[in-house]
């Protein structure tokens, strides 16, 4: 911005005052984070029954996918955290050149770290997507619930560019929330 007056002053020898001042405004990237589950994914089936029976065992598969508009995001990684009940079954997958999601029994938590979140990720370049498969054995309690299979899941990085921490947070996942076979997650 430069802002000048011809107006001078008696005693200035000078033809034009003026000022000027700059301003940079750093952007911060936007990434979204989409966590579904299915009870028949089109890559691993289903097994067990729905809607869930007390004592027998259901299988779902959890899918996380990522979209990154802006600046790449350095130490991007997702975490959620199984609940009672859930139990990670160690079959996963991710995009290639992708890292996979472990999971820490001790904590409950599913992490999946991809180091760097590149920018276009999902809008010109493919969407990062994982998935992982979890199963459910409901108990006798639980009959006529809902269950929450996954809880306080978010992303979090740095943004390379604006060096502002990013955190998305997603909604808590429950078995009336699957994408093929909405509002059957009660347990009879």
């Amino acid at each position: 911005a430069r802002l000048s007056t011809t107006n001078i002053p008696a005693g200035i020898d000078a033809s034009e005052i003026f000022t000027q001042s700059n301003l940079t405004t750093k952007i911060t990237t936007q990434p979204t984070l989409a966590q579904t589950a299915y009870y028949n994914d089109p890559a691993y089936g289903s097994s067990g029954p729905l809607p869930m029976k007390v004592g027998q065992e259901t299988t779902f598969t959890m899918h996380w996918q990522m979209t990154n508009p802006g600046n790449d995001v350095s130490g991007a990684k997702i975490v959620g955290t199984l609940q009672p009940g859930v139990t990670w079954k160690n079959i996963v997958s991710a995009g290639q050149g992708q890292n996979q999601p472990t999971y820490n029994k001790n904590t409950s938590q599913v992490i999946w770290d991809m180091g760097v979140l590149p920018h276009g990720v999902g809008v010109g370049l493919p969407k990062y997507e994982a998935t992982f498969q979890i199963s459910v054995k409901p108990s006798v309690n639980q009959q006529g619930q809902t269950l929450t299979l996954m809880k306080s899941t978010s992303f979090s990085g740095t943004d390379s560019f604006t060096r502002q921490n990013i955190v998305v947070p997603a909604s808590d996942l429950t078995s009336q929330d699957l994408v093929d076979r909405p509002g059957e997650g009660t347990v009879q």
